[in-house]
């Protein structure tokens, strides 16, 4: 079994479709990539969040991730804004207590929240609030976060290739080719 730092440079350098800038931030990625997907394998849920300008990103993850042409098992992936349709209404505070509320009941506090986008979006406060988030923050610089200028010329490429790698890493996971 291959180390996940390891593995990921191996696989940036061997996929065409990959760009060098990812090779180059697999330092800050292979960490938290590692963490979300031991989550994953332990059960959890995913709870996916964008902003608005990413909403796109969201269902093309939901179809990517759970493709039934990858034979392996579906991973329990849900939209945010499919769960709590007023997610865009609410307002810091109880609100956001009522979102989590709901949440810890309906996943018994086993999920993680994976959020793509601008931290000023309502959801970036739920998915930063949560100590297991996979957060992938756009022009501001979070701990434990992989950091994005939403206006790189090249960032929905890039979020392509970051949804591609971290498919590929679920993969090699599953068939035990890599330990996280």
């Amino acid at each position: 079994m291959k180390e996940i730092l390891n593995w990921t440079l191996d696989t940036l350098r061997s996929d065409n479709a990959m760009m060098s800038w990812l090779e180059e931030r697999r330092y800050e990625w292979t960490p938290l990539v590692s963490d979300a997907i031991s989550h994953i394998m332990n059960g959890a849920a995913i709870i996916l969040i964008t902003d608005p300008e990413r909403k796109w990103l969201s269902q093309y993850i939901m179809t990517t991730i759970n493709n039934p042409g990858h034979n392996r098992p579906l991973f329990p992936i849900f939209e945010m804004n499919r769960i709590f349709p007023t997610l865009d209404q609410l307002v810091a505070g109880q609100d956001m207590d009522i979102a989590n509320d709901m949440l810890s009941m309906a996943f018994k506090d086993n999920y993680i929240f994976w959020y793509v986008g601008k931290s000023s979006y309502f959801g970036a406060t739920i998915a930063k609030e949560y100590r297991s988030s996979f957060l992938w923050m756009m022009d501001e610089e979070v701990q434990n976060s992989f950091f994005l200028r939403s206006a790189d010329e090249l960032l929905d490429l890039k979020l392509l290739h970051m949804v591609r790698l971290f498919d590929k890493t679920l993969d090699a996971v599953m068939i035990g080719e890599l330990e996280v």
